[in-house]
């Protein structure tokens, strides 16, 4: 079938890949349909190369982040298979009943901030039910209970986190630290990363970015709380068990 009369088109190749005919005066026609023109030669590539520019660049990215997910995943490996069963470091310990033991090292400050908190709940024990803890009384009492019966853990975990925010920055607790620990519910130290699975670890480095703001891949703060910057941070664990019980 004979074409309508020549009538220049203005071909454009979409970011969806389809092409658009935009028919303008003195295109080809067919059947009252634009057609391509015969010559593709001058066809826009632009479009498509940087398209194709911007996929290739988005496939190198994550190749690299694989890269470095699984490296973290072996370095973490390694140290758990290092630490595990050596005193200097805190060790999990499962019975055969079901539960769970932590030892922490002798003289560890894990060991004097419990050591700490269980001579303050002892006090408040006594000042409460006029005698001395027993081995069956709960560590955190309800207060309001005329008998020793656990505190809801709920209310514990409330009431840590409610201290932490307000006693943190006046005790040197980074914020993000802080945040990180109430999003996630855990915290990840350079001394008890070992405790804890790869994926773990990078969600709270993660977290620890984000809400301090640095999402810069290439950044080398340190994600441990020790330091950021130039200024020194204690972890939000190091004064966990004051701000609860104060």
């Amino acid at each position: 079938m004979p074409s309508g009369p020549s009538k220049p088109a203005s071909v454009e190749l979409m970011s969806d890949g389809t092409w658009s005919v935009m028919a303008v005066q003195g295109g080809r026609y067919r059947d009252g349909v634009p057609i391509f023109p015969r010559d593709m030669s001058d066809m826009p590539k632009k479009r498509g190369d940087r398209a194709q520019k911007t996929a290739e660049k988005r496939a190198r990215r994550e190749r690299r982040q694989l890269a470095r997910d699984e490296k973290a995943r072996e370095e973490h490996v390694r140290l758990v298979v290092g630490r595990s069963h050596d005193p200097r470091f805190t060790q999990r310990i499962h019975r055969h009943d079901g539960t769970i033991v932590y030892q922490w090292p002798a003289d560890s400050p894990q060991e004097e901030q419990l050591r700490e908190m269980m001579v303050r709940q002892a006090e408040r024990f006594r000042d409460k039910f006029g005698r001395d803890p027993g081995p069956e009384d709960p560590i955190f009492f309800d207060p309001d209970a005329d008998e020793p019966r656990p505190r809801d853990l709920d209310i514990v975990t409330r009431e840590m986190t409610e201290g932490l925010r307000q006693a943190g920055p006046a005790v040197g607790v980074d914020p993000a630290l802080i945040e990180a620990w109430c999003e996630l519910g855990y915290v990840v130290t350079e001394d008890n990363r070992h405790l804890f699975s790869a994926g773990d670890v990078a969600a709270w480095d993660e977290a620890v970015r984000r809400h301090a703001g640095d999402l810069d891949e290439d950044g080398d703060d340190d994600l441990d709380g020790c330091h950021k910057g130039n200024k020194r941070f204690r972890h939000p664990t190091a004064v966990s068990c004051q701000a609860v019980l104060c």
